[in-house]
């Protein structure tokens, strides 16, 4: 029969997945068998191919039972799926670095897609829906035309530079596979985020990724840790999601102690301290490390400089608060009335191109009557807490 596990079991599970020595780690009473549950939450934590490994070394090490056998084979199939669109994702990325190279233009890649060559065993290791590219503002047009002669299409989207500043771009290919490109001219859309860190500074401190070709680019370790910090606080609201987590396990504990003082050196610049020590503590913990104590020489000599540092304004963000909190902490944030009176119509009144296409209408006569659903519809969400995933 299939164990009754609980959330936390299931969580214990992945984690082992992730950095089991051996399968006999994997063993015992709380061996997941027949359970769509532990399907989703793999799924839902980025780790299914390492799920599915576990379970068919257990299933041939320890014999499990053939229970497993439904769950093993769904694991299967979303495990090649992701085996299968990371191979695609190299073959069909290098064309279009190698396009806007001809162009001058060269994007640094960050986020998932150069930490699954550089950082993972195997590309496939780390799932990501998108390539994510630093650019410069200024370049954006001719990229956007280098893109659309590749046969990418623009994504619409909400705009307005106080709320937005990235741009999506779509090719499907025959198989219906979908190439998607996210382009960004800054680090995060939040504003205390947005200008810590831009284009000219990665690319001083970009490393090449030799396996996507002599046109790939991307963010340095030590960038790369602090944009990882940053991004699940800022745009996950401190989400401990396994495989973000475990991206900043591997990136911190690859560092030399040059660069992990480095790293300590830069969260105090930028001023996102907490932000960094809470991403670094939930990881540590997570896998194997639970007291400062256990880390390395490097770490706790940062986390000691880090302690006699005041309270940042980035520290907010690792409250849980409702989405109208922090669209007050926003608004806040900007310098006069009229910044604000304009970051709060960008978000009322987004672009007619965008509700188009996100709301179904035969006229532009039916717009005012959407936008006002949008608002009436939002109002929940905006009030109630932001969700957490973990």
């Amino acid at each position: 029969m299939t164990p009754n596990l609980s959330g936390a079991q299931w969580r214990d599970f992945c984690v082992q997945a992730l950095g089991a020595n051996s399968p006999s780690e994997l063993d015992g009473s709380g061996r997941p068998c027949d359970d769509g549950s532990l399907f989703g939450y793999a799924a839902e934590q980025g780790v299914t191919v390492q799920v599915y490994q576990a379970l068919r070394e257990v299933h041939e090490v320890h014999n499990a039972p053939s229970a497993a056998t439904g769950l093993r084979n769904g694991l299967r199939e979303e495990a090649y799926r992701q085996v299968s669109q990371c191979a695609i994702q190299a073959r069909q990325l290098a064309p279009v670095l190698e396009a806007l190279s001809a162009a001058g233009i060269r994007p640094l890649l960050f986020k998932g897609v150069p930490l699954a060559y550089s950082h993972y065993s195997r590309p496939y290791l780390r799932p990501r829906c998108d390539t994510d590219m630093m650019v410069r503002y200024g370049d954006l047009s001719s990229i956007r035309t280098v893109l659309i002669s590749l046969g990418f299409q623009s994504q619409p989207g909400v705009t307005g530079d106080l709320i937005s500043h990235q741009q999506i771009f779509i090719r499907r290919d025959a198989s219906g596979y979908a190439n998607v490109i996210d382009l960004h001219w800054k680090i995060s859309n939040p504003r205390i985020f947005s200008g810590l860190i831009d284009y000219e500074e990665l690319l001083e401190h970009s490393v090449p990724v030799p396996q996507l070709g002599l046109n790939a680019f991307a963010a340095d370790s030590v960038h790369a840790l602090l944009i990882a910090c940053i991004h699940r606080v800022a745009h996950h609201h401190n989400s401990r999601r396994l495989i973000w987590l475990y991206d900043i396990f591997l990136l911190a504990n690859s560092m030399s102690d040059a660069d992990v003082h480095r790293f300590g050196s830069l969260a105090i610049d930028k001023g996102v301290i907490a932000v960094c020590r809470d991403g670094l503590d939930a990881s540590f913990a997570q896998f194997g490390m639970n007291e400062v104590a256990e880390y390395s020489d490097a770490w706790r000599s940062v986390h000691r400089s880090w302690t006699t540092q005041p309270i940042e304004a980035t520290t907010v963000f690792l409250r849980n608060r409702s989405r109208i909190a922090e669209f007050y902490d926003e608004v806040s944030a900007l310098p006069d009335w009229r910044a604000q009176l304009r970051l709060v119509g960008q978000h009322l009144w987004p672009n007619a191109e965008y509700m188009r296409s996100r709301y179904p209408m035969s006229s532009s006569r039916w717009l005012p009557y959407f936008y006002a659903k949008r608002v009436l519809s939002g109002l929940g969400k905006w009030l109630g807490r932001s969700r957490r995933v973990d």
